[in-house]
């Protein structure tokens, strides 16, 4: 990556500038897909298995012992890590500012230097906070971050090249899944590139095809060494997590908020629009041809992110940034106007709150609680001793600094019928204890956990749907004998 001329410089040093200032920040926000997440990692590091004892939901659901469940290569990189930086709040915070920042990074490449481009930088990076703050300590960071080094597997022009290229996309498949088909359609269309805007024969197309066959099958061997070889065991519970936790059509439009609807509705629209359009101008143009080559792979990709979004609200959230980075890419190199930054600005703004929650109440929210507060709780469990300790994202990271006690589970599989919390204290299993977050309750649904504090959070005089005002607000529920 080269420093162009004064805009873009500019752009690179906002970037570099802001996750300095995020590096002062609690990021990204606790989420309730953590322990899921990083369960494995922590595992490997204190007793050196492949497993993730703090889910034991999964375990009554069929996905065995080893708790398969999702794609294992973060999880090793991340114990390793952990194994040199410590299990620690400031350990996490630390590596997923520098993903970020990458990400950042590594978009802003594809913007060309102009007087906008350091608006292009800030809305690179409030993306990539939205998307990223409000997804918890997830594999999305490194998935992207592969996909992105990855991504002109096409200007490889060396077999060489062409292989690292593949090998980073390669290792999407099993970092990521939901971006797993761009990155193979991105291989493939490499090779087509080739063929095409190259003029290779297909003779020459081989040593190509072979290197990134190479690379797939060096992912795949290190997928299975991540598993242990257990192939059979890894796909029985990645299927039977996968049945649990999908939501049909129907219900996943009833997740999202009105804003989260009106992502889908308004962020993809634009892009269609923006995309068929530039197809249609430029369809006759041969100095186009290879924008046309990649728009038509856009479109593809397009349809194959909405397929996924479907059962996947981190798909939907995915999708839509895609959408608003290829959007802004476009709208850069073109040099649209006012009116164009205008439009996107607002497009921008509905897409980050329907899918930015979690990411603004960290940004809103009141401070953690300090030691004394930290210790008063800590000290009253301890009293308890009880059996089993269920805990929220919050209490997580707030209390044990992710360094958690041997009774400690994820208080969201506490059901063997599913997904989810107890409702109410009466509802927790039988002598255990749970540690919850007013965060972990939606204020609308308030009556359905009066044991459980907080208020919900006010902007402008408006509330907003599925925030609190102080997501660090722990409640202690108590259902021993």
């Amino acid at each position: 990556m080269t420093l162009q001329r004064p805009g873009w410089k500019f752009g690179f040093f906002i970037i570099l500038l802001f996750w300095a200032a995020v590096s002062f920040t609690d990021y990204p926000a606790p989420f309730i897909d953590d322990l899921f997440y990083i369960g494995a990692a922590i595992n490997l590091v204190q007793h050196g298995v492949f497993t993730n004892p703090y889910c034991e939901m999964l375990a009554t659901i069929g996905c065995t012992n080893h708790f398969f469940a999702n794609m294992p290569l973060h999880d090793y990189l991340l114990s390793g890590w952990l194994k040199i930086f410590g299990i620690s709040t400031m350990s996490f915070h630390v590596l997923y500012t520098l993903l970020a920042l990458g990400v950042s990074l590594l978009i802003f490449r594809f913007i060309p230097d102009g007087r906008n481009a350091w608006l292009a930088a800030i809305f690179v990076v409030l993306a990539v906070y939205g998307l990223l703050g409000g997804a918890g300590l997830r594999a999305d960071a490194l998935g992207l971050l592969f996909l992105l080094l990855g991504f002109d597997v096409w200007q490889a022009r060396t077999p060489f090249a062409f292989f690292w290229r593949n090998l980073f996309l390669g290792l999407v498949v099993i970092t990521f899944p939901n971006v797993a088909l761009p990155a193979m359609l991105l291989s493939l269309f490499g090779l087509v590139h080739l063929n095409f805007f190259q003029q290779r024969t297909t003779r020459d197309l081989i040593p190509y095809a072979l290197v990134m066959a190479a690379a797939y099958a060096i992912c795949f061997a290190v997928f299975l060494v991540c598993i242990e070889g257990r192939l059979t065991e890894f796909l029985n519970g990645l299927i039977r997590n996968q049945h649990m936790s999908a939501l049909g059509v129907h219900e996943r439009f009833k997740f999202f908020t009105v804003l989260g609807l009106s992502k889908w509705v308004v962020v993809q629209t634009a892009f269609l629009a923006v995309t068929l359009g530039l197809i249609w101008r430029w369809k006759g143009d041969s100095q186009r041809r290879e924008e046309l080559f990649f728009l038509v792979l856009a479109l593809i990709i397009f349809a194959g992110l909405a397929i996924s979004s479907l059962n996947s609200a981190s798909g939907a959230h995915v999708w839509a940034f895609a959408c608003l980075i290829a959007l802004l890419v476009v709208m850069t190199k073109e040099k649209w106007g006012v009116k164009a930054w205008l439009v996107y600005s607002v497009i921008f703004t509905i897409a980050a709150f329907g899918h930015g929650h979690t990411a603004l109440q960290n940004v809103l929210a009141d401070h953690p609680p300090g030691p004394e507060k930290r210790q008063t709780i800590l000290d009253k469990i301890a009293q308890m001793q009880p059996k089993r300790l269920y805990l929220d994202e919050y209490a997580i990271r707030e209390l044990y600094d992710y360094r958690l006690p041997a009774n400690a589970f994820d208080y969201r599989t506490s059901s063997t019928t599913g997904w989810g919390p107890p409702k109410k204290q009466s509802e927790l299993p039988k002598d255990a204890v749970m540690v919850v977050s007013a965060g972990s309750f939606l204020p609308a649904k308030r009556t359905e956990s009066p044991d459980v504090s907080g208020q919900p959070l006010r902007i402008f005089g408006v509330t907003m749907p599925g925030l609190v005002k102080n997501p660090y607000d722990l409640n202690i529920l108590d259902n021993r004998d």
